[in-house]
């Protein structure tokens, strides 16, 4: 949950989920402002209270910025490759004055979510990203299945080869 407050002020986190704070744990202390752990990717516009208002039924994308890994990345790319991005929708919740953001990680496999510190549970049930990671696992899996039929089957027809070669000698002699 983000909070309110007055104009364009640095915007205060009030609530972290138990997944995304095992995560950012930088989320749980006190006074800690969304700005300092999160850039806005999409939409292009500075990350204020009354913007995110004005667009409350865009996608947001939002990415860490800082490593959530525990290995130091000495590299730029390696940095980029390990910032978590959450993509998810805005809610404005008027009796609190808050803006709740429903996310889930943008991620490609069951190894990408586990190198982020996630698991499978911490995707919601009605998210496709759990469907597109399990998706992409059966097609990984399928994948090593054909690669590993197609090498036996070479060394089968291999040894079918030895073996007529030595049918041959045999008649030979």
């Amino acid at each position: 949950s983000i909070a309110s407050p007055a104009g364009a002020l640095p915007i205060p986190i009030a609530r972290a989920g138990i997944s995304v704070a095992r995560v950012l744990p930088a989320l749980t202390q006190a006074n800690c402002l969304v700005t300092d752990v999160l850039d806005m990717i999409r939409p292009h516009m500075e990350f204020t209270f009354n913007n995110i208002l004005s667009h409350i039924n865009t996608v947001f994308v939002l990415r860490t910025k800082v490593s959530n890994s525990s290995i130091e990345a000495n590299t730029e790319l390696a940095k980029e490759h390990t910032r978590m991005r959450l993509k998810g929708q805005m809610l404005y919740v008027g009796e609190t004055d808050l803006v709740l953001f429903l996310c889930s990680p943008s991620v490609l496999n069951l190894d990408d979510l586990n190198r982020r510190g996630l698991y499978l549970s911490d995707i919601p049930l009605h998210d496709a990203t759990r469907d597109l990671v399990l998706l992409s696992e059966q097609f990984e899996a399928e994948y090593k299945l054909t690669k590993n039929l197609e090498i036996l089957t070479d060394k089968l027809q291999h040894t079918y080869r030895e073996l007529e070669d030595e049918k041959k000698k045999t008649d030979r002699y």
